[in-house]
């Protein structure tokens, strides 16, 4: 389903169960889409995830749209390495 209305977000509930990258991303989105009753959980009470993953050309410029260069401003600038920690990836997402 696929639609540019997005003014039934504005009263809806939205529970979003996982707050690692993708989970928190998608509050973003729904956010972003007028969605102002969201909650997230998550099974960890603290991000101890100590993984660090790859980055893709599409979630580089995500982040780079939402202001990661502000945090961190050598951000992907080494082609050869494009990758960033779970732990501060979710503190961005979060800010």
């Amino acid at each position: 389903y696929k639609t540019n209305d997005y003014s039934i977000l504005s009263n809806t509930k939205s529970l979003i169960i996982g707050c690692g990258p993708a989970g928190l991303r998608m509050a973003i989105e729904l956010a972003l889409h007028g969605n102002k009753n969201i909650e997230c959980i998550d099974c960890r009470d603290i991000w101890s995830r100590k993984q660090i993953v790859a980055i893709w050309n599409i979630t580089e410029s995500d982040l780079k749209s939402f202001g990661i260069r502000d945090l961190l401003p050598k951000f992907t600038k080494n082609p050869h390495k494009k990758s960033i920690p779970i732990t501060f990836l979710q503190h961005f997402l979060l800010r």
